[in-house]
């Protein structure tokens, strides 16, 4: 949420967007974002890709974002597959 809204604030292009974001990534979730950068283009992909990846059936958006307020580097506890 934190980082969201401050990418909202910001005048960024959506490739700079998405690096940003990716900044904050740590352990497994870094790889993956390292391993498919190029077919991520955008924050919106961003997003839409990592919910598809991190996110099970049992995960609600909200319990996302209170981890994420929690633990500052996402990391491959929150890996489903």
């Amino acid at each position: 949420d934190q980082v969201l809204a401050y990418i909202e604030q910001k005048r960024l292009s959506p490739s700079e967007q998405r690096d940003l974001a990716a900044s904050k990534l740590g352990g497994a979730a870094l790889l993956w974002y390292r391993i498919n950068r190029l077919q991520i283009l955008d924050m919106q992909i961003f997003i839409h890709q990592f919910l598809m990846k991190y996110n099970s059936s049992q995960t609600s958006m909200s319990n996302i974002n209170s981890t994420a307020k929690v633990i500052p580097d996402i990391d491959e506890s929150h890996e489903t597959t």
